[in-house]
This record gives structure tokens, sequence and C-alpha cells, in this order.
């Protein structure tokens, strides 16, 4: 699912043939993810770019405003894979072409290990730069409450 997001844009008469746009209009990137247990549960989400550079990538909670978030540039065919799965919490850059090396020194001040409440979760993607170009894979397992 898509939504747009509206970015001002600014314009004032130069000497110059035309004027020149400050912003533009562009796609916010925002998902669900179901949670079909009936407790909360972590998941694995898998950031890929499909082409040109990332910067800043991160995902949050369109509820609640947690976030996730790593300062570092993801350039094409790189991969970015978080766990915020209980006992299992890491994230792992994946670089074209190159060996896996953790991202934690990476991740943003305030970041929290996001997880799937029970019932519909409302994520949204935000970067710095070409959110567009980002494609987000999540995986989680229902939990359900023993006796």
């Amino acid at each position: 699912m898509s939504a747009r997001a509206l970015e001002a844009l600014f314009e004032f008469p130069f000497e110059t043939p035309e004027p020149i746009p400050f912003s533009e209009v562009g796609e916010d990137v925002h998902f669900v993810v179901m949670n079909n247990g009936d407790v909360e549960t972590g998941a694995v989400f898998e950031l890929h770019v499909r082409g040109g550079s990332v910067t800043n990538p991160m995902i949050y909670n369109v509820e609640t405003n947690e976030f996730i978030g790593f300062n570092m540039t993801l350039n094409a065919g790189d991969s970015l894979v978080i766990n915020t799965n209980t006992k299992e919490k890491s994230a792992m850059y994946y670089p074209v072409n190159a060996a896996g090396q953790s991202a934690l020194g990476h991740m943003m001040f305030n970041s929290t290990w996001l997880q799937l409440v029970s019932g519909a979760n409302y994520f949204g993607i935000s970067a710095n730069s070409n959110t567009d170009r980002i494609t987000v894979t999540v995986t989680s397992t229902d939990k359900y409450e023993g006796v």
C-alpha cells in the first residue's frame, strides 16, 4: 500500500528563463503486517535497494511513532536485515557482492526493536533519499499464549 506524501513547492522569481522548484510531491511507502497470533512477536524486516542509493533508512510504526533506523547509505543491490525477535535481535548489512557485517554501530539514537501486536500493524519506510527504491520483506511467526 502506498500513500502520497506532500512536500511544499516554494518558488520565487529569479532572473532565469524558468522558475526553479525546490521540492516535489513524492511517494511515502506504507505497508501493513498482520499478526494472527494472540501475543506480541518480533519479526525479520529485510530492506533491499533496487537502484540508486538510499541514505539513513528507517522503519516506523505509524500508530506509535516507534522506529528503528540506521545512519548509513545503502547502494543498489545492498540489503539490510533487521531481526527484532526475542533472543535473536540483530541488524546485518549485506553489501552487494560482499560478506555481511553488523549494522548495530549505525543504529539511530532512540531506535526501538519493533514488535508486532496482535492484529494489523501499520508501518512506514522513510529515508533521506530514494525511499521509493526500497523493497521491504517482513517475515514473522504467529505466536499463541499457552495454558
